[in-house]
């Protein structure tokens, strides 16, 4: 079946997880069609619709939680991803792990030394908890290295359209 672009509205918001699908509402007989996300819809993949393809990303906090997951989102949406964590991963398609221990200055010298000079997207989502580790530590992983690294390399390697995102 054809439809042309004004029949449908989108009812809900786009969702980035692979298992969420996009209800699409016909505007006429408000009959729901589950598309997939990979759909065109008017024209536009939504694959693409956040524009990671080719860009260079950096996810801090890699191996678990929020991070894994940012890391293999980007991944799927064709990003250039380099991972940062102190502990090891193994996803396939990243172009570079680097080890790195976020609450030691020297270490995050030696992570960007080898990130590529030019940075589309920064994402922080390195953190610890206050209650696994001394508050030391977590406020200088979950607050200082951030501040560091945005102040030393972020801003000369990001150009105007680049974008940094902190969870932590």
């Amino acid at each position: 079946i054809k439809i042309s672009k004004k029949d449908w509205r989108i009812k809900q918001s786009f969702y980035m997880s692979n298992y969420l699908h996009i209800p699409i509402i016909n505007y006429y007989t408000k009959i729901p069609l589950w598309y997939n996300k990979t759909k065109k819809i008017g024209g536009l993949n939504m694959k693409d619709y956040f524009d990671y393809k080719d860009k260079v990303c950096v996810v801090t906090g890699a191996a678990s939680g929020i991070g894994y997951a940012t890391v293999r989102q980007l991944l799927e949406l064709g990003a250039l991803v380099y991972a940062i964590d102190k502990n090891a991963i193994s996803i396939p398609g990243v172009q570079k792990f680097i080890k790195a221990d976020l609450s030691n200055k020297l270490s995050i010298d030696a992570a960007f030394t080898i990130i590529p000079e030019h940075i589309d997207c920064f994402f922080g989502v390195a953190g610890l908890s206050g209650a696994v580790t001394n508050y030391y530590t977590t406020f200088t992983v979950n607050y200082i290295a951030n501040v560091y690294i945005t102040e030393t390399y972020l801003s000369k390697r990001m150009d105007n359209g680049s974008s940094i995102c902190y969870v932590t």
